[in-house]
């Protein structure tokens, strides 16, 4: 038997019938994409918390000086490179804890939402909540604290 996927043939092993099947399943293909990325120790996460944190200091003490019009394009360029390497980092940080999200979401799981949408509000907090408050380094504290505000919610419903 010879199976037909966008106009190309495959050949009907049971390898590439579970291929086929988990590149359609949306849950397999994200977590073979969030695969893809490096899980961060500890000290790294803690490393790369304080280095967003000491970019956006650099980045507000220099967007709060004035400066004449020899300097004007140069600190142009440092806040443009300063911004880029912010988007950088936090960049980092939440591409390592979305692997996180599915960990803690798996806890969840069962409670009367799908997995799927355990992690789409654990990636929500993750990308608009995880970097706002001062106080929270990481963004591990305010998914589990996200996540146990869901189940709360579920189980008042049930």
């Amino acid at each position: 038997m010879v199976l037909e996927i966008e106009g190309k043939q495959k050949a009907s092993s049971k390898f590439e019938k579970e291929n086929i099947y988990s590149e359609i399943d949306p849950l397999a293909l994200y977590l073979k994409q969030i695969s893809k990325y490096k899980l961060l120790t500890p000290k790294e996460e803690q490393e790369v918390a304080a280095n967003i944190q000491e970019i956006k200091k650099q980045l507000v003490l220099l967007q709060s000086e004035d400066f004449n019009e020899d300097e004007k394009a140069m600190k142009m360029n440092q806040i443009k490179m300063l911004e880029a390497e912010l988007k950088h980092q936090k960049n980092i940080m939440v591409h390592a804890n979305l692997r996180l999200v599915v960990s803690v979401a798996k806890n969840y799981q069962h409670r009367g939402l799908g997995l799927i949408d355990l992690i789409d509000e654990g990636n929500i907090v993750v990308l608009f909540n995880g970097f706002q408050k001062k106080k929270q380094k990481t963004p591990a504290g305010e998914i589990t604290k996200a996540l146990k505000k869901r189940d709360a919610y579920i189980q008042k419903k049930r």
